[in-house]
């Protein structure tokens, strides 16, 4: 994040920015007292106050400041509750974690539902990333939660293995992770999950932890004020919630091998590439699709949810590499990109592709975003020796 501002409506309802505080990395994160009046006619005029500020668990979080109660919520926890805590940082042990490493956490307490972790921001613009950072429900008799962790930066990234080093170098002492979920009666929490620099340590990383009560992350304030907006006010906030989203796609790395199952010309192919929500706050990804353009033919390859089971090589070097692909997420936060690999098949050979016009869609409920490829041969394969090969 670089800056938070305030927006508002006019008289026409246009929206107009108010005020804007810039931002930096180490610097105390900008927060806002708003007072908000809403007048209808001949009503009384209704106000509340918020707190906003930038979220842990979303880019914008507002609070309502109406009482004693909210300043104390933190501290009255319920004997019964889901209770989330951090088992340890290290590697995934079943079959779909191997290769990974990531934070692992269980529940001590009742059962609990919509657990997400959303990663954390790290020095120099980058980011703790977590694949996979959603669990429907988690009971004590489940085990752990295993979630693998990236370190995404602007140049590249590297996976949660080199989190010590990451921190050691650029004077990092503590990072803080959140986890929010809820209970059956949808009362929420959030833990905050600490790894602090420990050599004594396994992986150089001591955990801890602490939990507090939280509003619904997803509500907004706006829902409690529904009844008494006046309708216009109402209007454009439906229309805020159902804005078509905006989105960047950027396109890295276009990687094709032998089709090794099914027809003898097909190919393999597999495509490095950033998405960047612009526009709403959170989306989730229905559907990676892939069109080929030959001439006016075109093809839809097939999508393979399967990049666990590929690795890239590098045959020139002694030993031979073999390193984890991260599959492109799917889950959407304004303002943190995400990066990954998608695996097709086509039927298609390699002259033919070389004639072929790539498109990426990113497809959401609410729009969706592409980029397309020029037909070239030398956009396959650009790294020498690079290939992308079955585990």
């Amino acid at each position: 994040m670089q800056w938070i501002a305030i927006n508002g409506l006019s008289g026409d309802y246009e929206r107009k920015e108010i005020e804007r505080t810039t931002w930096n990395y180490g610097e105390a994160l900008p927060e806002y007292d708003l007072q908000i009046t809403i007048t209808s006619g001949d009503q009384e005029p209704y106000v509340e106050c918020f707190t906003l500020r930038a979220g842990k668990t979303s880019a914008m979080e507002m609070f309502a400041i109406a009482g004693e109660q909210n300043a104390e919520r933190g501290n009255d926890l319920p004997a019964a509750r889901p209770i989330i805590a951090p088992k340890r940082y290290g590697k995934g042990i079943l079959r779909d974690d191997m290769g990974y490493t990531g934070l692992a956490v269980v529940n001590d307490g009742e059962p609990a539902y919509d657990i997400t972790i959303s990663g954390a921001p790290l020095p120099d613009g980058a980011r703790l990333a977590i694949h996979r950072g959603h669990t429907e429900r988690l009971t004590k008799n489940d085990g752990e939660a295993f979630y693998p962790c990236f370190i995404d930066m602007k140049l590249g990234g590297t996976f949660g293995s080199g989190l010590f080093d990451f921190m050691r170098e650029r004077g990092l002492s503590i990072l803080t992770v959140p986890i929010t979920y809820r209970d059956s009666g949808n009362c929420w929490f959030q833990t905050d999950i600490t790894l602090e620099r420990d050599v004594e340590k396994s992986g150089g990383l001591r955990l801890s932890w602490r939990q507090i009560l939280i509003s619904d992350p997803t509500a907004t304030a706006g829902s409690r004020l529904e009844a008494t907006r006046p309708r216009a006010v109402r209007k454009e906030v439906e229309t805020l919630k159902l804005s078509p989203a905006r989105i960047k796609v950027t396109t890295y790395e276009l990687q094709r091998t032998i089709r090794l199952h099914g027809k003898e010309e097909g190919r393999e192919i597999f495509l490095r590439a950033k998405v960047e929500l612009l526009e709403p706050l959170h989306l989730t990804v229905t559907r990676y699709r892939m069109e080929l353009s030959r001439d006016g033919v075109l093809e839809s390859p097939e999508f393979q949810d399967d990049i666990e089971k590929w690795e890239i090589t590098d045959w020139s070097k002694d030993p031979i590499p073999h390193d984890e692909m991260r599959p492109l997420p799917r889950q959407l936060t304004c303002g943190d990109p995400v990066e990954g690999w998608v695996h097709f098949v086509t039927e298609r050979n390699n002259q033919e592709l070389d004639r072929s016009r790539v498109r990426f869609f990113v497809d959401t409920p609410q729009g969706t975003g592409s980029a397309e490829i020029s037909p070239d041969h030398g956009y396959w394969n650009v790294i020498p020796n690079r290939m992308i090969a079955e585990k």
